[in-house]
């Protein structure tokens, strides 16, 4: 049975675009007659490690990627690397001198640090199915190979929320299928390459004698429908819970931001009336609210934070990871993976040269000449790591003065 790979906000197919991966081979595909079918890990990459065991797998990639972002994003630059649900359970701050029940000096809710930045808004991740809808293939440069998959949602949506999933998969973030290519504003349809619609029942397969290689021009391999969901911040559901552990009695509440940039926040107790949050205003005005006469020991807090590209606020792009992040993530990621990428010689050589360690001991064991900034690089001493930190530490000294790794 098919099993996702990891989810990254960086697409898996962008990153084979990047390292000049043929991206029909990097899906563990071939087109007879077009790219060429190998009977090894020489082009074709293996779904998984075990499939080949002196290159690296779509799932090693996928888990490099993963890491990479949360290296770079939440515990270098300060944020997520871009927009992503988070739900945190911290201790609610204490009482000061001179302050009053769940209030500051000002008499207004505490504050908290979500410590990490470019928080958007209070929220839950919510998802409103579609439906099911049909693929269509079609061959746009004449080559018999028909490369683009278009799907018509029929309507118009706001292009930000649609997210394209995997039939029978729930919206499950690991199963989505993207990068979308184009979306026509006047047809309503969405255009994507064909490659991404591989059958995952076949390129999970068990293999027998060898890594199994999907021929997709035969249309049979691709699906034939896929979920359509649209993907949106749920700010009608409580975006923040105090919670008293002497009788496990709570008291939902909102998030007002105090600081978008570094992460501070206020909740405020509320009650919700049909679905809605009452506004800005004193709990009281709310009705029965459940405060007793003690602070709270705990909160939980619901948001939706992390960068989003200047493109993509634009609309020149659908992907809200910005290309010099990603480019920093395709660098780490490449670094850390403990095997050959898959392909020609070139690639080869290009993933081995940003996994070397500048620090590494010489042949006659004398130590090489290595720079400071080298040595005191928070990512690693590996050429990639080192890259990545390069871009990186540029990107906003703010947060990068401040990096934990």
């Amino acid at each position: 049975m098919a099993r996702p790979l990891p989810r990254t906000h960086i697409a898996h197919s962008d990153y084979a675009m990047l390292m000049g991966i043929n991206p029909i081979n990097f899906e563990g595909c071939s087109v007879d007659g077009l790219f060429q079918e190998v009977s090894g890990c020489d082009s074709v990459w293996p779904r998984f490690a075990w499939q080949s065991s002196g290159n690296a797998s779509r799932e090693d990639l996928a888990i490099q990627l993963d890491d990479a972002e949360r290296t770079i994003g939440r515990y270098s630059l300060g944020f997520n690397v871009a927009p992503e649900w988070v739900e945190l359970d911290m201790p609610y701050p204490g009482n000061r001198s001179g302050q009053t029940l769940m209030r500051d000096i000002h008499n207004l809710y505490r504050t908290i640090s979500l410590q990490q930045g470019k928080v958007i808004a209070g929220g839950r991740r919510a998802v409103y199915s579609l439906g099911a809808f049909p693929v269509t293939y079609t061959d746009d440069d004449g080559d018999g190979f028909p490369e683009r998959a278009t799907i018509d949602l029929a309507n118009e949506y706001d292009w930000r929320e649609i997210r394209i999933y995997h039939k029978g998969t729930d919206a499950n973030p690991e199963w989505e299928i993207k990068p979308i290519n184009r979306i026509n504003k006047t047809t309503h349809e969405l255009h994507l390459d064909s490659w991404l619609f591989v059958d995952p029942d076949l390129t999970s397969a068990f293999p027998k004698d060898k890594t199994p290689i999907v021929d997709i021009s035969n249309g049979a391999n691709l699906v034939a429908e896929v979920d359509a969901y649209l993907e949106y911040n749920d700010v009608n559901s409580p975006s923040c819970q105090f919670i008293w552990n002497s009788d496990g009695s709570t008291q939902d509440g909102y998030l007002d931001i105090v600081d978008y940039e570094a992460g501070v926040v206020r909740p405020i107790p509320a009650t919700f009336e049909n679905g809605v949050s009452c506004t800005i205003t004193p709990v009281s005005f709310c009705g029965s609210n459940g405060l007793g006469s003690s602070e709270p020991d705990r909160i939980k807090l619901w948001f939706y934070a992390g960068n989003i590209s200047q493109d993509y606020l634009a609309g020149y792009t659908y992907d809200p990871l910005a290309k010099d992040i990603a480019e920093s993530i395709r660098l780490l990621a490449t670094a850390r993976l403990d095997r050959d990428l898959c392909g020609c010689s070139n690639i080869i050589a290009l993933g081995q040269d940003l996994r070397k360690d500048m620090s590494l001991v010489s042949p006659q064991g004398n130590f090489l000449a290595v720079a400071d900034a080298i040595q005191e690089c928070p990512f690693g001493t590996r050429r990639g790591e080192w890259l990545a930190w390069n871009r990186m530490k540029t990107y906003t000294d703010k947060h990068v003065s401040v990096a934990v790794i």
